[in-house]
């Protein structure tokens, strides 16, 4: 019998054929989580990493001008020389060391840290600038006095001999406090960066000048005989003196008849220039933008007392050695009938008794002076 022989590919179909139709498809397996995006960078941080950027790499020229003698001997013979001369104070790394302590961080906080700080508490920029100020001074001081190197090779160049006294000299001319006010500001330009990215109202910078209003008050005591308002023993600080606005004495004639334009009012500066002159008044006159510095308040007293504070040395010993500042008298011709007064004069800036005669402003700063005027003796006439 003949044997039938498969080939090895009909074999293979042989198999093939013997498998099943396909299946239906199996179901989906499990949604998988999303997969993981970028880092997202806190604005803050990019805002923070910007402005640190944005200061000076830490080198800072300084120009350093000197006056060397030379013979002959005098001005003539002396020789003005410029060194430019360079420190190195990293800003940046000063400034975030500052903001950390500022928010109540360790002194090496990261950026993250610090602006998760500034997320809470907010950004002060007046008082992180006030203390980096405080903090540059010694860093300043220790750069300069490594100067001496640059110096040195600096006047070799120019051939000058170079001296100890001389290095002394040229040391002690830098302005350190140029220096670190050149600093600040570009700190403050870095930080006003960040508050613009981060979005925040911008820091107004602090005010420079200053402002000063001049109040008039009027005083008397309530002793009187017959036509008279008699106040002539009491002291500057005696108990019994009374505000005309008290309803003791405020309908008295001699009250109604001293009102407080009568009176004249003149602010100096340090200078001793007038700077405005003006009616006295309850409410006060205000002068603003004053600069920084000393200013006197003056009330005016003339050669005459009609209708205005007239200067007469008895009364102006009188009062002063009553505890008052000064003194005069003034004769109301307007009044019905006349009033002649006796005045007293102090200068007050506070409540506890400070002179304002003369007083010192600084930028921001908003004082008040009263002038009072005491009725020593107001007499009908």
């Amino acid at each position: 019998m003949q044997k039938h022989k498969f080939k090895k590919d009909d074999r293979i179909d042989d198999r093939d054929n013997k498998t099943g139709p396909p299946g239906p498809p199996g179901a989906s397996g499990t949604k998988g989580q999303p997969g993981v995006n970028g880092t997202d960078i806190d604005p803050c941080v990019a805002c923070l990493l910007d402005a640190l950027v944005k200061l000076d790499s830490g080198a800072i020229l300084v120009n350093v001008t000197a006056s060397i003698e030379r013979p002959p001997i005098g001005p003539s013979g002396n020789l003005n020389i410029t060194l430019p001369l360079v420190i190195n104070v990293d800003a940046a790394t000063l400034l975030q060391s500052q903001l950390a302590t500022q928010l109540q961080l360790n002194a090496n906080a990261t950026i993250f840290e610090i602006c998760a700080a500034i997320d809470v508490q907010g950004l002060g920029i007046d008082a992180v600038l006030a203390s980096l100020a405080f903090t540059l001074d010694p860093i300043v001081e220790d750069q300069i006095s490594k100067l001496v190197l640059q110096i040195g090779a600096a006047l070799n160049a120019l051939g000058i001999q170079v001296t100890p006294t001389l290095l002394a000299t040229i040391i002690a001319s830098i302005d350190i406090d140029a220096i670190v006010a050149d600093i600040i500001a570009n700190v403050e330009v870095s930080l006003g960066i960040l508050e613009e990215c981060l979005g925040l109202e911008p820091t107004p910078p602090p005010p420079t000048t200053a402002t000063l209003t001049v109040n008039k008050e009027v005083f008397g005591c309530n002793n009187f005989i017959v036509d008279t308002m008699d106040c002539q023993l009491m002291t500057n600080n005696n108990q019994n003196w009374l505000p005309c606005t008290d309803p003791l004495i405020s309908n008295t004639q001699f009250c109604l008849a001293l009102t407080a334009n009568l009176f004249d009012i003149e602010v100096f500066d340090d200078q001793n220039s007038q700077l405005q002159q003006f009616e006295g008044s309850a409410q006060g006159t205000t002068i603003e933008n004053l600069q920084p510095g000393e200013y006197e308040v003056n009330e005016t007293q003339y050669q005459n007392n009609m209708n205005q504070l007239g200067a007469f040395l008895n009364d102006q010993t009188t009062c002063r050695n009553l505890g008052f500042d000064d003194g005069g008298t003034l004769l109301n011709t307007n009044a019905n009938p006349d009033v002649f007064y006796i005045v007293c004069i102090e200068y007050e800036e506070d409540e506890q008794g400070n002179d304002c005669s003369t007083l010192a402003l600084a930028g921001g700063e908003d004082k008040t002076c009263t002038v009072k005027n005491y009725i020593r003796l107001g007499d009908i006439r």
